[in-house]
């Protein structure tokens, strides 16, 4: 038997309104990852716990992007996240959880659309 590596998969997220912003992050989190934001946020279904575990997740997926300022690329924490657009903020949560967000040409998917492509995926 051929022995692979655990390395994950990447993604290049390119930003609708951070205009030639692109985000590389892992296509999804680990098992600690994961691990590691529930316990820090417990399963909640409140919209503040949702955001926090969303911005927690694309930080534990970031690899890197070209997102700076005054010359200095930005770390890539809750903080920096928070500063972003929604439209944006989807996208690289759409690209580490692999739940579809954003059409291709950059338009919300509602709630319902959002539930039903996950159904069908």
């Amino acid at each position: 038997m051929e022995l692979v590596s655990l390395n994950r998969e990447t993604v290049e997220a390119k930003l609708f309104d951070a205009k030639g912003g692109i985000v590389k992050l892992y296509a999804s989190a680990t098992v600690d990852d994961s691990s590691k934001v529930v316990k820090a946020h417990g399963i909640k279904e409140d919209p503040e716990t949702q955001l926090n575990v969303s911005l927690d997740m694309i930080c534990a997926c970031f690899v890197e992007w070209n997102i700076g300022k005054d010359g200095v690329v930005l770390p890539c924490t809750p903080e920096t996240l928070r500063q972003f657009t929604q439209r944006d903020f989807l996208v690289m949560l759409q690209s580490c959880t692999g739940r579809e967000l954003v059409s291709q040409d950059g338009k919300l998917l509602s709630p319902e659309e959002v539930e039903k492509k996950g159904k069908s995926a």
